[in-house]
């Protein structure tokens, strides 16, 4: 189910849901009546990585039309079409106070085609969830929080797993106020079918996926947990206007064990835990260098150690950029243990030879 909380309320003002309890905002969250103690709520620990958008290692706040870029580490802009997109991550005050937000603008007006849709999407991996027990008979609820502005609609918020077996938990959620930070809460059940979905190692198990438009093929099924593999559900909006204008921020997934439908209070994620937990897929501005006398045209080796670890072994890549009795290309990478090295052959014999390179280590889902 999805909550669509009223956006500056008062102190002690209620909100009732239909089929759902009574809320109070206590003055910085909202409050589920009839729980045992006030302030019970969902677990602290935020599942989401770079949930406040801190980190922007590859693009930094440039802007792009291009499908699947990351506006910032871990959050992709997604999905299939002909319209003209900007992606980045822009600076600006979220919807609790952080310095950074996702946005999407567009200079199309269309209707989406049957197979087209537009999101914003990040994979998460097993283990950061394993404790959830999906897929099993003790499955827990979980719930999720983030800040949306943009055209009054419908839009779609899905958690779905990578590749067969599908498992999909869609929710709709509503607009009321155009171009306003509105916050949306939604309590997920644990499921507790087909364990072998659910990955619980360095693999992808889930991508949390928001769709801002789709056509009728990826607007598939029912809401709650199925078997679909499409990300939207139908009635999400099917058209996007010139100038629309969608952000995204402050994004947190906690664990439910007591079942109390409340997220904790939004906490900033430190910025240098939250910068490692992003350098476990991705690493920018790694340099390789090797400095020493050459005293022939054979292979020289530079090694660095990457911290900290990363999921997987990465895809190493690289630039040139310094050279002295070496070729101005970069060399050759092999990942060795927790680092990397670069050969590179020498054309010169010289004392004081030189390379250096500028180098990307890769282990995104």
């Amino acid at each position: 189910m999805s909550f669509n909380f009223p956006n500056s309320p008062n102190t002690n003002d209620a909100y009732t849901p239909v089929g759902g309890p009574t809320y109070v905002w206590d003055g910085q969250k909202w409050v589920m009546t009839g729980t045992t103690s006030v302030g019970v709520t969902a677990q602290a620990y935020n599942r989401i990585v770079n949930g406040a958008m801190q980190h922007s290692q590859e693009n930094g706040d440039t802007a792009s039309a291009i499908i699947n870029y990351y506006m910032a580490d871990q959050w992709r802009a997604s999905g299939s079409g002909t319209a003209t997109w900007s992606f980045k991550r822009q600076a600006g005050a979220s919807l609790y106070g952080g310095s950074y937000f996702l946005s999407l603008s567009t200079t199309t007006t269309m209707t989406m085609a049957a197979g087209d849709y537009y999101s914003i999407w990040q994979p998460l991996e097993g283990v950061r969830m394993a404790d959830f027990q999906w897929g099993t008979a003790n499955a827990k609820q979980v719930v999720l929080r983030f800040g949306f502005s943009g055209p009054l609609g419908t839009y779609t918020m899905s958690l779905r797993t990578p590749g067969s077996p599908f498992r999909r938990y869609a929710a709709p959620f509503t607009v009321t106020q155009a171009n306003q930070w509105q916050a949306f809460t939604f309590v997920i059940p644990g499921d507790t079918t087909v364990s072998s979905a659910w990955a619980t190692d360095t693999n992808q198990a889930v991508g949390l996926w928001i769709v801002l438009a789709s056509g009728t093929t990826q607007a598939s099924n029912i809401a709650g947990w199925s078997g679909a593999g499409s990300v939207a559900l139908p009635g999400t909006e099917n058209n996007i206007t010139s100038g629309d204008v969608f952000q995204l921020s402050d994004v947190g997934l906690y664990l439910d064990p007591d079942n109390t439908g409340v997220p904790p209070k939004w906490v900033m994620p430190d910025y240098a835990s939250e910068l490692a937990a992003c350098q476990r897929y991705y690493q920018f501005g790694i340099n390789s260098i090797f400095s020493g006398n050459v005293t022939s045209p054979a292979q020289y080796f530079a090694y660095y150690k990457v911290a900290p670890a990363m999921r997987t072994t990465p895809t190493i890549t690289g630039a040139n950029g310094a050279n002295s009795s070496f070729p101005a290309t970069v060399g050759t990478f092999q990942w060795l243990n927790d680092g990397f090295y670069e050969a590179r052959a020498a054309n010169a014999t010289a004392n004081g030879a030189l390379f250096r390179s500028s180098c990307i280590a890769n282990a995104r889902m």
